[in-house]
């Protein structure tokens, strides 16, 4: 895929091992599997010891073959179904339903990805096909994932039955509790609206995608979420006494504290709970509110201790909130991700692939086309933008960035290509340095979907 696009494609790469220092030498920038845009210089049984290491299974078995071609016929079909649906991408005809009826030919079509003869859409979607597999692979029997809700359901009667709290009225994925102390500690009096989820396999496999600090799901913070809304008369004291609890009765200390603009100093100074440091996004509303728990709850299973328990992410919020309001709304967040993991995966964005995004997810925002892309472009003003011509340099802080190959302008989004992955990404196509915003807005006119 792109052979110019990553550092790597210029390394000799010799041999598996080889393939695996150099993995592991950046494996501290969370780079993956997902960010190698070349297999050139893996022979054919490095590549099949691959697959079988990947997947973990033991190719001195008789059934080996078999265990495998099943294994990735499984994971390919998940992930064409992901990449349709999920990613908003286009797959070729031949490779939709596609079925392989051999180890051969699919060490085949990896081979294909690597020929230089090999050019244009085909090998960049071959080439993502096999990154989205290798993160399917990594979720479609774990353990944690496969077992969510019931995870969630031992979790939410742990919490149910923590003494002195009483459940008011209860719907199907929410209650309303009051919580009164038996021995008078602290917090003494809390009530509150509780609303629970567990995170869809489809949006663990985007995380898992466009996020790279999270190369496992293991690794998320959120598999299960709780959102805890709070009445806003004296909304710090009851968030302050609210997250106490949490921390103490259900977390039981397991846990680390964000907050933006929810709770006093003085509390964040003294309530014992380790901070997490939060940087706030520029598309984050000046008014913005949250405050959030993220750990471990431990629960026994017929008094059995399970110690391998889900991420779970904590939401405390005013009950009359505006922090989805503006471009902050979830579908804005969401057609974001889209762009972020196709940009990961394919290398750069096409006009094609921001409009798809736009139309089947942005639009939901009930923000125009013409808002959406400004504010890809352009989140809050930017004193680079002028007649229509944005100047790129360090003042423009847009989700998108426009890139130069050959004679075309294609993109990037800002949380791929970031100053730390400089070395990484040496052979990157240069941004572009004047571009005609204008221009750009009649040539997304025209494209169709």
């Amino acid at each position: 895929m792109m052979g110019k696009s990553s550092g790597l494609s210029k390394l000799d790469i010799k041999s598996y091992k080889a393939f695996s220092e150099i993995m592991e030498k950046w494996v501290w920038e969370g780079l993956t599997m997902l960010d190698l845009y070349s297999i050139k210089g893996l022979s054919r049984d490095e590549l099949e010891d691959l697959l079988y290491k990947e997947t973990g299974i033991q190719k001195t078995k008789k059934s080996a073959k078999k265990s495998l071609l099943g294994r990735i016929n499984l994971v390919y079909t998940e992930a064409i179904n992901q990449m349709k649906n999920s990613f908003l991408l286009k797959i070729p005809q031949e490779l939709e339903g596609k079925k392989w009826n051999s180890l051969k030919e699919f060490l085949d079509f990896m081979e294909g990805i690597a020929d230089e003869k090999n050019q244009g859409y085909s090998k960049i979607i071959n080439c993502a096909i096999l990154k989205t597999m290798s993160a399917v692979d990594d979720i479609i029997d774990n353990s944690l994932v496969i077992e969510l809700e019931k995870s969630l359901g031992h979790i939410i009667d742990k919490v149910r039955s923590i003494k002195g709290l009483k459940v008011i009225n209860q719907n199907d994925r929410s209650f309303n509790f009051v919580y009164n102390s038996p021995d008078k500690t602290q917090p003494i009096h809390v009530c509150w609206q509780f609303v629970y989820r567990t995170k869809q396999f489809s949006k663990i496999l985007q995380k898992l995608i466009y996020n790279r600090k999270y190369m496992s799901a293991d690794l998320m913070t959120d598999l299960i979420g709780f959102r805890v809304e709070i009445d806003e008369i004296n909304i710090e004291k009851m968030s302050e006494d609210n997250i106490l609890f949490f921390a103490q009765k259900v977390f039981e200390g397991d846990c680390k504290l964000d907050n933006k603009g929810l709770l006093w100093k003085e509390f964040l100074g003294q309530c014992g709970i380790e901070l997490r440091w939060w940087k706030v996004k520029d598309s984050t509303p000046d008014g913005f509110k949250n405050a959030s728990l993220t750990g471990h709850v431990l629960y026994k299973v017929w008094n059995n201790k399970i110690e391998n328990s889900p991420g779970i992410e904590a939401q405390f919020v005013n009950i009359s909130n505006k922090n989805e309001a503006g471009f902050n709304k979830h579908e804005i967040y969401d057609m974001k991700k889209v762009l972020s993991l196709v940009a990961r995966l394919m290398g750069t964005l096409t006009i094609g692939n921001i409009k798809v995004a736009i139309n089947e997810i942005g639009l939901l925002s009930g923000y125009s086309e013409e808002a959406i892309l400004h504010h890809l472009f352009f989140p809050k003003e930017s004193k680079c933008f002028s007649d229509g011509i944005l100047t790129i340099n360090e003042n423009h802080h847009g989700f998108l960035i426009p890139l130069k190959v050959g004679k075309d302008v294609c993109f990037i989004t800002e949380d791929i290509y970031t100053s730390s992955l400089q070395d990484f990404y040496q052979n990157y196509p240069q941004k572009a340095v004047c571009f005609n915003y204008m221009e750009f807005r009649d040539k997304y006119d025209t494209v169709k979907i």
